[in-house]
């Protein structure tokens, strides 16, 4: 289930890397383990080794493998940073980023680039709206009641 951007930025032909090289850039890109490139890949540990040694793939791997480099190079692109709370973020119902990776990778770019960009419109409009509030006077030492010895 291709989306239509997907499948526009899916023929526009990455620039030619290894196996090796795509794979590698996948795990920096998006900080992640070999296990779990395998995962997005549907593959084994071992057949993502064993592309970096040079075996060759099915033409099915080597589409998806394809999808998830162009999907890591958007996310560069973009600037967005691999951490904890990025690839867990929800995206368009109930899937984590990184779930949704593994389904449609261009497409699960996209939209966590519109959530991020839709928080940071957010944080500035709080920061403006923010500035024109009053200062609070006194602190909410004023309020509290005295302190007795022995609390």
């Amino acid at each position: 289930m291709n989306s239509p951007l997907s499948q526009a930025l899916e023929e526009a032909a990455p620039p030619e890397a290894s196996v090796k090289e795509k794979l590698e850039y996948i795990e920096t890109t998006f900080d992640l383990r070999v296990v779990r490139v395998a995962e997005l890949l549907g593959v084994s540990r071992q057949a993502v080794y064993d592309w970096k040694g040079g075996k060759s793939l099915s033409e099915e791997n080597h589409r998806r493998l394809d999808a998830l480099y162009r999907a890591a190079r958007r996310f560069k692109e973009a600037g967005l940073k691999s951490d904890y709370t990025t690839k867990h973020r929800l995206i368009g119902g109930e899937l984590e980023f990184i779930q949704a990776l593994g389904q449609d990778p261009l497409d699960a770019v996209e939209k966590l680039i519109e959530v991020a960009e839709r928080g940071k419109r957010q944080r500035e409009w709080l920061e403006k709206r923010l500035k024109t509030r009053p200062e609070p006077q006194g602190s909410i030492a004023d309020e509290l009641p005295p302190r007795y010895p022995g609390e």
